[in-house]
């Protein structure tokens, strides 16, 4: 696990279809990217399949990204998606090992109502 704290979302795992919520960097990690996933997704999928070397078959689509956000700032999602289950995760490399931080755990499942 990373020895910096990061917050890739909000605790919240529900948020409304078309709203808002902010990204904040405040370490040198960098953020993610989300995707719309089916509904049937759970952790362990996840965690499988980013240890495989095969694509997901639980993407659908689209994929939202932060870009790189500076250290001390903010990046506010402004977002009009379809509602539905999607999943944030990070793939920046760990600077111990080049882990990518999904691998690491850094990655969460949340839904858009």
């Amino acid at each position: 696990m990373p020895t910096t704290p990061v917050r890739p979302i909000p605790a919240s795992t529900s948020y409304p279809s078309a709203s808002s919520f902010d990204a904040t960097r405040t370490t040198s990690v960098q953020h993610q990217i989300t995707e719309l996933v089916k509904e049937s997704t759970t952790d362990q999928d996840v965690q499988d399949a980013l240890m495989s070397p095969n694509p997901p078959d639980f993407i659908l689509g689209p994929e939202l990204d932060t870009e790189v956000i500076s250290p001390g700032h903010s990046f506010v999602w402004k977002y009009g998606t379809s509602k539905g289950k999607y999943l944030a995760l990070c793939f920046w490399p760990s600077k111990v090992d080049g882990t990518p931080h999904a691998v690491m755990g850094m990655f969460k499942l949340f839904h858009l109502t």
